[in-house]
């Protein structure tokens, strides 16, 4: 019982099993005691020796007699539980008749089950409805990052590649002169790939793996909605920045200007016409998607494992738990409801 480290919890053991009066008052009996044990006498005379109820008792061993055991590291980590899993909701949950063996047992039908608010936080992430909620904002971030990258795979082909004559910009008036484009120097293009393509490129590929990190830490609904409010201001940065500081004539210019255009190259253009078509980018976007939360999930201490953890530490319950295994009972109180289901 020390084990559930709060008093709390009672109710949650009761419920899954783990100890019930009859069981717990058997194992005095079959040593030859008779009556409640002494130090729940001595901490509750008013009881007058009358054991009726198991999470009558269970508080009392948790909050008085376990600290009398163990040294102050037991109340250190009781305390840091408490301060992790932080406050709990309370439900009442009603034990099944069957195996209620006694008038005191029936007595204490009606039990309060306990759920930590971080553990719910936790759980609530494993739900099939947050991971569809998850799986379409993430799909929602990679649609958005396609259209940057797009853009900076034709940059480099048109970098690359061979340029053709072509009007980049019309005179509308006699003040202005039209502007072509012939050749690029080998100077031009290295210094737009250093200092604007290639970290262009960088950043882009840096904000997808990031961002949907980001999203994927969120911990709830409106934590996800939030964040990915946030990672869309990210993306437009450049354009506010555009708009801030280059003059309304200029950005006329380059609104009017042509796009650059280079010679046609039969085995790039095919392989940039595949990877960029919908038959491919699709499939290819979904499975992205899924491999990727699959793997935030799945991996050593994804979320999978540290709601488990979380159950563990606040609920003292889980398959894993070794806690919750030498307490007893069902794994959890979901497991105990299912049971009485089937029943």
């Amino acid at each position: 019982l020390c084990l559930l480290m709060d008093s709390r919890l009672c109710g949650n053991a009761v419920f899954r099993r783990s100890l019930n009066r009859s069981v717990f008052m058997n194992e005095f009996h079959m040593s030859a005691f008779h009556g409640s044990p002494l130090p729940f006498l001595e901490l509750s005379p008013r009881t007058a020796g009358k054991f009726r109820d198991f999470t009558q008792a269970c508080p009392i061993i948790i909050d008085k007699v376990c600290p009398s055991f163990f040294t102050v590291t037991y109340e250190e980590y009781s305390s840091k539980r408490k301060e992790v899993c932080g406050e709990p909701s309370t439900e009442t949950l009603q034990l099944p008749a069957s195996i209620l063996t006694s008038g005191s047992d029936r007595m204490n039908q009606d039990v309060l089950v306990v759920d930590f608010a971080m553990f719910e936080q936790h759980s609530d992430q494993a739900d099939n409805a947050y991971r569809l909620f998850l799986l379409l904002i993430l799909l929602l971030w990679f649609i958005a990052m396609f259209e940057e990258y797009r853009t900076i795979i034709h940059w480099w082909r048109v970098l690359l590649g061979t340029p053709i004559d072509v009007t980049i910009l019309e005179a509308q008036t006699d003040e202005e002169r039209t502007v072509s484009m012939k050749d690029f120097t080998l100077c031009y293009r290295c210094l737009n790939i250093v200092f604007n393509l290639l970290p262009r490129t960088c950043i882009a590929i840096a904000i997808l793996f990031f961002g949907a990190r980001y999203l994927v830490l969120s911990q709830s609904y409106e934590e996800l909605t939030m964040n990915s409010l946030a990672l869309t201001f990210l993306v437009t940065i450049d354009e506010m920045i555009f708009v801030a500081f280059v003059s309304t004539k200029r950005r006329e210019w380059l609104g009017n200007a042509n796009p650059l255009e280079v010679k046609i190259h039969r085995g790039s253009d095919t392989m940039i016409a595949c990877l960029l078509s919908e038959c491919l980018l699709v499939p290819m976007l979904f499975i992205t998607v899924i491999a990727y939360m699959s793997y935030e999930y799945n991996r050593t201490w994804g979320k999978d494992d540290v709601e488990e953890a979380f159950r563990c530490i606040c609920q003292v319950s889980g398959q894993r738990c070794m806690a919750a295994q030498v307490v007893g009972g069902y794994p959890t109180v979901d497991d105990a409801s299912a049971h009485d289901g089937e029943q």
